[in-house]
């Protein structure tokens, strides 16, 4: 048995498989979420001395440790929303929101823990940081990315 061979005839290209479409966000952004959602669904007493209660600045927008945490909170908040698992906002609130406000308001050693009534706390100072020697990066990354380290 003989088959005949087209030669123009060209295997056809395999489906390309479709990026997810991203929800459209409810809020554009963080600001947006903080000013819009969060401001008005989040109600605690906060004291207004510092070190004491629950701390709260109204310029959270200051502290670039609170701007990044409710940054991954809006983020996680919009893929909840528009999550079809119907448990999703609940898991949320107990897995994201609560860790972060906790360390937010922690009035003795969080973000915001000296904010006070004269707005002259502008958060504590970035962390110190030695660069890590050329060697040790290689090591480590070799480690983490699965490739052989060199050989010192």
């Amino acid at each position: 048995m003989s088959f005949d061979v087209d030669d123009d005839w060209e295997a056809p290209e395999p489906p390309v498989p479709e990026e997810p479409k991203r929800p459209k966000f409810k809020y554009a952004n963080v600001y947006e979420w903080v000013e819009q959602w969060l401001s008005r669904t989040i109600r605690r007493e906060m004291n207004p001395l510092a070190g004491a209660g629950l701390s709260w600045d109204h310029r959270w927008w200051a502290y670039p440790e609170v701007v990044a945490r409710l940054s991954s909170l809006h983020l996680a908040w919009e893929e909840a929303r528009s999550s079809k698992d119907l448990s999703a906002m609940s898991s949320w609130w107990l897995h994201h929101l609560d860790p972060h406000l906790r360390v937010i308001f922690d009035s003795e050693h969080g973000p915001m823990s000296h904010a006070n009534r004269e707005n002259t706390f502008l958060g504590w100072p970035a962390l110190p940081v030695a660069p890590a020697p050329p060697e040790v990066k290689a090591v480590t990354l070799g480690l983490l990315t699965g490739d052989e380290p060199p050989t010192m």
